[in-house]
């Protein structure tokens, strides 16, 4: 069952579609375009940007949203003969663009912004208005926020440093309440990569090569060991020799397809399919350089490349 790759954008980070549009953000940060996917008519072009590195388009497709590692987001109106852009600047050190979410109808973008403090404040934005709110404030870290639609709630994934444990925290209404916050049991090594798929989450355990699997109530249920060609994590032992290191895929980005029973692992090497029945590798599609982002497209993959263009693939029976 190999990877196949339907569609390629060069130089892009991230790619965005709807029914008409599809907008795409570059590698380097410095620009964003939009245009009619049937026709190729450029709608936006948005030139020498600072490290914005992340696009959304709304349902509707009256606006895009731009975002970044700065703290800076666009609001584009696509509307009208000629494009608005608003330029929204958020008081904080910096956002982490991939933990951003837009809200299942485009009318807002949920931030998580970096405090002084390494802490994290929540931010909703506005897209049309541009009016910004504050919906918490917190001494931990915010990961990853996304709209989970089969329980029409929004999930928090972060890191709490006094317990070097992760969290998730699921909310609705606005209503963030740190006080209900779920821990992962037995991550102790407090994975760097936690993501939600079918009802239940997953978690890289460093020390056994493999992947962990919990409940929503933060249960370890059970582990899928990583498959033998993915050489994710070193050696676990005390003081591991540089070159134990140099010989590790770095692992990126995990991602889960739960309709089709699929894991997606992005490495410094590759990209991987596995089965969630028993962490089976399904497909490899290897890069120089590897990949660091994932995302679906229905149930097509958007992979992208640490050097720069995003691989639409698909796996092929």
């Amino acid at each position: 069952m190999p990877f196949q790759c339907v569609e390629r954008f060069a130089r892009a980070t991230t790619v965005a579609f709807t029914e008409h549009l599809c907008a795409s953000a570059s590698a380097s940060g410095r620009r964003v375009r939009v245009w009619e996917r049937e026709s190729g008519r450029e709608i936006l072009l948005l030139d020498k940007l600072r490290y914005m590195y992340t696009c959304f388009l709304t349902p509707d497709e009256s606006a895009c949203v731009v975002c970044g590692t700065v703290n800076t987001v666009l609001l584009c109106s696509l509307g009208g003969e000629k494009p608005a852009v608003q330029k929204i600047v958020l008081k904080g050190d910096e956002g982490p663009d991939a933990a951003c979410c837009l809200a299942p109808d485009g009318s807002a973008l949920y931030y998580p912004m970096t405090t002084g403090s390494l802490g994290t404040q929540v931010l909703k934005i506005d897209v049309r208005s541009g009016e910004v709110r504050s919906l918490c404030e917190t001494e931990t870290m915010v990961r990853w926020l996304s709209w989970i639609p089969e329980r029409e709630q929004y999930l928090l994934l972060g890191f709490d440093r006094a317990r070097e444990q992760n969290y998730f925290l699921w909310f609705k209404n606005d209503r963030i309440d740190m006080r209900s916050r779920g821990f992962l049991q037995e991550d102790a090594h407090g994975s760097l990569h936690v993501i939600y798929g079918g009802g239940c989450l997953y978690a890289e355990r460093r020390a056994e090569k493999a992947l962990g699997e919990y409940d929503l109530e933060g249960r370890l249920m059970r582990t899928l060991p990583l498959p033998a060609s993915i050489n994710a994590f070193p050696e676990p032992r005390e003081n591991p020799p540089p070159e134990a290191y140099l010989r590790t895929e770095i692992l990126h980005a995990l991602l889960c397809d739960s309709a089709q029973n699929r894991l997606y692992v992005a490495t410094s090497d590759a990209v991987y399919a596995l089965s969630t029945r028993d962490g089976a590798q399904l497909a490899a599609q290897k890069q120089e350089f590897g990949y660091l982002r994932l995302a679906l497209y229905g149930h097509d993959l958007l992979a992208s490349r640490f050097s720069g263009g995003v691989e639409r693939l698909r796996l092929v029976e």
